[in-house]
This record gives structure tokens, sequence and C-alpha cells, in this order.
């Protein structure tokens, strides 16, 4: 634990606290701004209808002042950032000619509710969960993210406290810190027993992030002080500790990563692209042991508009480690994430699992939206690259969406699945209000 207080003074020392969210819903209409890719100058830019964001995180954003010349795709895009942050049901513009080749810009908006409760729960896996929490993405006007949420899986529990600020010193930098800690299950695959064995895990995690924002992608660093330990309770009491590689482990995780986001990404309900590569290093307290594990990760998502109210969407993800112990393997993803996939499926040097869905507009009005899906999952056993091919575990199934567009990211979500191949759980549910997709 000392390393982690020392970690936590030196960040506040140097950086302050700060990030900011990113996600969307479904965005107002634009006039004007998208019709013309010829130059001209801004004149004076008001802003109605704003009631609890500042005036000066909106200008961050749009990153366009009084006098530059510009372009309506300039335009578009700054109009595009402020959809982005997900604080307003519509952004709209009024462009008006202000003589001296001057035009001036008026910004309406419509604002959104930004504190918004979280409570979900389901099974995957044989494996039942629950999320509670509370949130806001929009505090004190500044697109300052805070949170607390507990979560519980398969009864064992842990609390998470985060807090994210855009524009840190200049808008580019974006900064974020969070604190972790709680029991997770281990589910472990017991090749010689043919039997999954489900130790407790405690951990306890501080992630410092600093992310710059450049032309063409976003430069991210971070440093993840943990310490995860074994708890004395394992399913099968003829196993030892000593088969999980140890018992505890302690150090800092550094670690750099690559985002190509799209600009048009702000909903799945349309279209957008975002990719991102990150690489870590994890140097252990215990150098006896395996002093240094690497872990490698590239994760995208895609969204296509496939015609009016209808798009269809991929996820993918892989990810690599030469952690040596079941603590070091990294676990890809949540119980909701890869619907219908065991937890014991998804420990291991390699994993993976690609998400596939389409989604329908079934009703959409001035406060409400309303999406149809159907979806297949799948992913790997997490086996060693020498071990490819592995066994594929599948699922498919079928689920709701129902949005309200004045509360920012609130959703009620019910999803069922039923696996394809490779479970020895066959049905999957998620149920619930979240601020995930």
């Amino acid at each position: 634990m000392r390393i982690i207080f020392t970690f936590v003074f030196l960040f506040l020392y140097l950086f302050g606290y700060s990030g900011t969210a990113w996600s969307g819903d479904v965005a107002g209409n634009l006039t004007g701004a998208e019709d013309t890719g010829e130059t001209f100058v801004v004149g004076k830019i008001e802003f109605e209808g704003l009631k609890r964001t500042r005036e000066d995180f909106i200008r961050g954003e749009l990153r366009i002042a009084e006098g530059r010349t510009i372009t309506g795709e300039d335009l578009e895009e700054g109009l595009q950032r402020l959809r982005n942050t997900n604080f307003f049901v519509t952004v709209e513009v009024e462009m008006t000619p202000a003589g001296q080749g001057r035009t001036d810009l008026k910004i309406i908006f419509r604002e959104k509710w930004t504190l918004t409760p979280v409570l979900r729960g389901g099974s995957g896996g044989g494996v039942e969960f629950i999320v509670v929490g509370l949130y806001d993405i929009n505090l004190l006007g500044r697109g300052i993210e805070a949170g607390l949420q507990y979560e519980q899986f398969a009864e064992a529990g842990g609390v998470n406290i985060w807090w994210r600020q855009p524009h840190f010193l200049r808008h580019i930098w974006r900064t974020a810190a969070e604190l972790q800690t709680g029991r997770r299950n281990l589910f472990y695959f017991n090749k010689e027993k043919n039997k999954y064995v489900t130790p407790l895990s405690r951990s306890t995690r501080l992630l410092l992030s600093a992310q710059r924002q450049l032309p063409w992608f976003d430069l991210g660093v971070s440093f993840e002080p943990l310490e995860r330990r074994l708890e004395k309770r394992l399913t099968d009491p003829l196993l030892s500790y000593s088969d999980f590689g140890r018992s505890h482990e302690e150090g800092v995780n550094a670690k750099v990563y690559l985002i190509f986001n799209g600009v048009d990404l702000h909903d799945y309900l349309w279209e957008g692209h975002r990719v991102e590569l990150s690489a870590s290093n994890l140097f252990s307290a215990d150098s006896q042991v395996q002093p240094y594990i690497q872990a490698i990760s590239l994760r995208g998502t895609h969204f296509w508009r496939v015609a009016e109210g209808h798009n269809a969407g991929l996820r993918a993800h892989v990810q690599w480690t030469n952690g040596q112990s079941l603590l070091s393997l990294l676990r890809l993803g949540s119980l909701d994430a890869v619907r219908g996939l065991d937890d014991g499926e998804r420990i291991g040097a390699v994993t993976w699992h690609v998400n596939a869905e389409s989604r329908w507009l079934a009703y959409l009005s001035e406060n409400i939206v309303l999406q149809t899906v159907i979806f297949s999952d799948a992913g790997n056993a997490g086996k060693s690259l020498k071990e490819w091919p592995v066994p594929v575990a599948a699922s498919a199934g079928a689920g709701l969406r129902l949005g309200f567009r004045p509360v920012a990211r609130l959703r009620l979500r019910a999803d069922y699945a039923r696996a394809l191949s490779g479970l020895r759980n066959p049905q999957s549910w998620v149920l619930g209000m979240q601020h995930y997709f």
C-alpha cells in the first residue's frame, strides 16, 4: 500500500486531478454549417439555452474564435465535438451575415440532465452480478465527470471511484484519476480435473492518466500502482496456491496508448469508428518471481449507417500478456460485454472476442429513442499461441435499448443470449439502467 500512496502524492503534486467522458446520444439537426466548404470570417458568437454548462467550456470544445477564418467543415467539426460531450439533446447553429465578410454564429442548445444513476444486473457463465452507483458527467458545468459505483460479481464486492476532467491546463490535455478496491472471483479451468476453480482475489489499484490530443490521434500515458492477493478460499481443496504462480503481487503498471477516434462517433445509433492500441509493463515488487509483466491490447469499435434508422456494428478486442501467474493474467471484458461467454473461458495468455450487432430504430421522439438489437458474440479460451487454433465459444441473442434523450447516458437495457457452442452455461441475460452501450 505504501507504493500506492507515494504515487498518489506525486501525481497530485505534478498534475492535479483531471479527463473527460467520451460518449453521445441522438443529436439534433444542424442548419447551414454542413452545406459549404467555402471560407468565411467568424463574427460574433452567441450561445442560447445554456443553463448548467459554462461558456468557457463550450468555447474550449468548439475551438472557434471571433475573427478567425474557417470553413463550413471546421464549424461542423466543432459542433460535433459539442455533441460528443453528451451534454445536449440537440445542438443547432444559425448563421447570419454581419457585413465586412463576417458571419455571426448563434449556437442553440437543449441541455440534458447529467446526474445519472447506475443500476444493472445479470447472469453470464453461471455467475450473477449487480452494479449500483451514481455519477455526473458535467459537474459544475465544466465537463468534469465524477462517480461512485458498487459492484458485486459472484458474491464478491468492490467499490470504484473516479474523477475525470477535460481541458487540464490547455484544451488539448485530459487527465483522470480512478481508485478501485474490492474482491473478484478468478475463474480458472483445471485441465487435469476438468473442472473450474474459483479463488478470490482482493485488489487495490489507482489509475492516473494523461491524454494529449493530436491532429490524427490521441496519445495517452498512465501509471497504475496496484496490489493484488489471493484470499484463502478455493472450491477445490486439493489445489494449493502454488498452482496459481503466486499468491501476492504488488507493483506499478505503466501504460502507453493511442486512440484513433472519428469525429462523428457520437452515438452508436448512427456511424463512427474508434481504434485503441495499448501496451503496458508491470514493474513488480517481487522481482524473484517475475519482475516485468508485459501486455498488449488492440480494441476496435465500428458502426456503419446502413439505412435510415438502421446501423450495423462490429467490436473486436485481442489481448496478450506474458504473465506467469493467475494474478498476472489479464481478464477480458466483463460479464455483460461478451454475453453468454463463460468467465472461465476468458483468462489466459491470448484472449480475444468479437461482437457483431444490427440495430433498428423502432421509435424516436423529442424525448425517447427505442432500438431493437440482434447480436452475436464469439471468443476463445485464452490459450497460448502454440495451441492455436483454439476452441471458440459463441452465443447469439436479441435485446432492447430504451433511451431518454433529456438525461445523459440513461438507457434501459434488456438482453438475452443463448450459447451456440463451447459453453457449459447455455443462457445469459442483462437487465437494468447503465451508461454503457
